[in-house]
């Protein structure tokens, strides 16, 4: 700080620090806009102002990630692809498995094929291909999740002994899954308050679960 023959005082400061100080005097308004908060905050100290002091704290404090800013919480393998069983012209059943390291040429050759919207109606849809093993939406309730791929969904349940479960692995649908919802509590079950519920549905087809701790599920 330094000061002439007429009086005048230099302050030899940052004038970007300087300037949000000065307006926070005035006003008792604090724009941290193109400012660091970390040099404001010295600046404030350096002037012993403690209301901006310590306001300025309060904002460090809302920007410090309690956790690191990246928070690791586990891998969830992805699981086999249910079986799918293709009726025949002499109404018999046949599984057909898609393999886990199948290519995805493979994969894009297998879904051409018409699959059924599930009306019971034979209505034959063609789709654009979907890769089976794509994870295409998830959501979650309380401690369990679900996760849903193009034909079946799977529901994953953590515990603080064991960590991540797979519980319930869906059958395969014939149709795409639009859409997935889960209900971890559900209330007015036969098995009280331990029923889950999932359900899934591509336009007005509309497919739910009740499922057990225990993983078995009943459609």
């Amino acid at each position: 700080t330094l000061k002439d023959e007429t009086g005048a005082i230099f302050i030899d400061r940052d004038p970007a620090a300087f300037a949000p100080i000065l307006n926070f005097l005035r006003t008792k308004e604090l724009d941290l806009r193109g400012v660091s908060i970390n040099v404001l905050r010295h600046e404030a100290e350096f002037y012993g102002i403690t209301p901006l002091v310590r306001r300025l704290l309060l904002c460090e404090e809302l920007e410090r990630s309690s956790c690191g800013s990246v928070l690791f919480h586990g891998y969830l393998p992805p699981p086999g692809i249910p079986s799918r069983k293709i009726n025949g012209s002499a109404g018999t059943s046949t599984d057909v498995r898609i393999p886990q390291n199948c290519s995805d040429g493979e994969v894009r050759a297998g879904n051409l094929q018409p699959s059924l919207t599930g009306t019971g109606e034979d209505t034959v849809k063609l789709g654009i291909p979907v890769d089976p093993r794509k994870v295409l939406i998830v959501a979650g309730h309380h401690n369990w999740i679900v996760a849903a791929y193009a034909h079946f969904a799977v529901c994953y349940r953590i515990k603080e002994s064991s960590g991540w479960q797979q519980v319930f692995t869906s059958p395969y649908l014939d149709w795409t899954i639009e859409r997935v919802a889960l209900n971890a509590k559900v209330v007015g079950g036969p098995h009280g308050d331990k029923d889950k519920m999932v359900a899934v549905a591509s336009e007005s087809s509309i497919i739910l679960w009740s499922i057990q701790d225990g993983g078995s599920g009943s459609e």
